[in-house]
């Protein structure tokens, strides 16, 4: 997106009659990348520039004219922002892009003063997509770290006090940029009092690498590996206990915005569908014991397990929600621990089923969405007794019925191409290992008997070529048929 340069002094002094916190979210409607809806109230027009767990700001625009008609959804260009002193008006202008046609629409909205407003909420209640537990701990800070950057006092005590340690775990992301090598002093500090030294040592390595370097990201990813194993869990824990108490002060979003008859039916709904599966707890957390017969295949962290008969299973769900205008959104977390018998007795929820245990930890999520108004998808939605019964299934590693397997078909991947990725990596690597191994004991197992002179004969005389191919398809194979079985479970 191009966004036409505007002088700060000139800025300031062009809109110096609106207050310091519209003129951020002024310029905060600058950045955007996709043009937003504009609301009519009245006269003047409510835009939201800023919609993040944390927070949601609502720029209003008084006595606006032409206003931009049909075009939210579409990429933003040049956007600009100027005063029309003959007018005594302000103007924002630019053009809109539809990918799709590569129609252009011009536009230059005219408004007489802004006024912003900042809602605040629990940033901890709301859905966040993950692929471990801290692809959501980055999500909650990245939203209060925004939310530390607006105009005014925004953060209560106990988030100033977590607010190095909340930008430094924002900091552990692909997409930075930048010259300067960061400080990790807060992360070095929590890892080094839970005695991870090998994240204290991945930490010191990132400080000495620029985040434009290609070797930043992989060396993060190396880090999260660690971090996301089930020893280290009460790291994340500890982390996540203080921003939850942090974010107590605050209303929860979904509760401030959604119409609560529409809100409290989807939650009852779910309670009933949760009791009949035979589930305890109160919307949104929900629990089970039992036990695990049979064998099944699970998958977790990109490994398949052969899991079963488990006599101390823990079975946990917990929602989270999302709202906006059109669709009231439901994420099933869903968590399964397998315990020791000397782990029994101990409390298990659903964040301790996040980590990397080997199999005896499983997480899974599942979406439902409920429509608010009718749109053209709406036939392509799953319904909730169908969401309840996936979660459920997954919780407990039982299979899924065709039609379930069909709904869940957007998350998985092909199964040929998943068999072919697995056969070609995993039997690739293992037979090339296998070969090599032999050839070395042959080589060794000649040598031993001194016979030295006749190890080239023993080379050329063995089928290597027929050794590596059959360790290859046999492994290979193997696995990749475990893979496409574990991912229709």
């Amino acid at each position: 997106m191009e966004t036409v340069a505007m002088d700060e002094k000139r800025f300031e002094a062009d809109f110096s009659a609106v207050s310091k916190e519209a003129r951020s979210a002024l310029r905060a409607l600058l950045d955007l990348a996709i043009l937003p809806e504009f609301e009519r109230d009245g006269s003047d027009v409510r835009v939201v520039v800023d919609d993040m767990p944390a927070f949601r700001r609502v720029l209003t625009l008084k006595n606006a004219d032409a206003v931009p008609k049909d075009l939210e959804g579409l990429y933003c260009d040049s956007l600009g922002l100027i005063l029309k002193k003959e007018e005594g008006r302000y103007c924002f202008y630019g053009m809109a892009c539809d990918p799709e046609d590569g129609r252009e629409s011009l536009f230059a909205m005219t408004f007489d003063g802004a006024e912003a407003e900042v809602e605040v909420y629990n940033a901890c209640h709301y859905m966040t997509f993950m692929e471990d537990p801290w692809d959501r701990l980055q999500a909650i800070c990245f939203s209060v770290g925004a939310k530390a950057e607006l105009p005014g006092a925004r953060l209560n005590e106990s988030e100033r006090e977590l607010l190095p340690l909340i930008r430094e775990i924002v900091k552990l992301e692909y997409w930075l940029e930048g010259q300067e090598c960061l400080s990790f002093n807060e992360m070095k500090k929590a890892v080094r009092r839970r005695g991870i030294g090998k994240a204290e040592a991945l930490l010191c390595r990132l400080e000495q690498i620029k985040p434009s370097d290609k070797r930043f990201y992989p060396t993060v990813k190396r880090l999260t590996t660690v971090l996301c194993e089930q020893k280290n869990a009460p790291l994340w824990q500890e982390i996540y206990k203080k921003l939850e108490a942090s974010q107590a002060f605050y209303p929860d979003r979904v509760d401030s915005l959604c119409d609560p008859l529409v809100l409290s039916s989807l939650r009852q709904d779910i309670q009933r569908l949760m009791e009949s599966y035979g589930y305890e707890g109160t919307y949104p957390d929900f629990h089970k014991d039992g036990a695990l017969r049979g064998i099944h295949l699970a998958q977790s962290y990109g490994m398949t397990y052969f899991v079963g008969n488990e006599k101390h299973a823990r079975y946990r769900i917990r929602c989270y929600e999302s709202y906006d205008e059109e669709t009231l959104s439901v994420q099933l977390l869903c968590g399964t621990a397998f315990l020791k018998k000397s782990e029994a007795n101990g409390a298990v929820d659903l964040h301790d089923c996040l980590f990397n245990a080997k199999g005896h930890r499983l997480f899974h999520a599942f979406y439902y969405h409920r429509p608010l108004c009718e749109t053209e998808d709406d036939a392509e939605l799953v319904d909730l007794e169908t969401a309840v019964g996936i979660a459920v299934k997954r919780t407990e590693c039982q299979g899924l019925t065709k039609e379930e397997r069909r709904a869940t078909a957007g998350t998985r991947h092909s199964s040929l191409a998943l068999f072919f990725l697995v056969f070609l990596i995993m039997g690739g690597l293992f037979g090339v290992m296998m070969t090599f191994c032999m050839m070395l004991i042959c080589v060794l197992a000649t040598a031993a008997f001194g016979l030295f002179a006749s190890i080239p004969e023993m080379l050329q005389a063995i089928p290597w070529w027929w050794i590596l191919a059959i360790a290859w398809g046999g492994f290979g194979g193997a696995m990749g048929v475990l893979e496409v079985l574990a991912q229709r479970k």
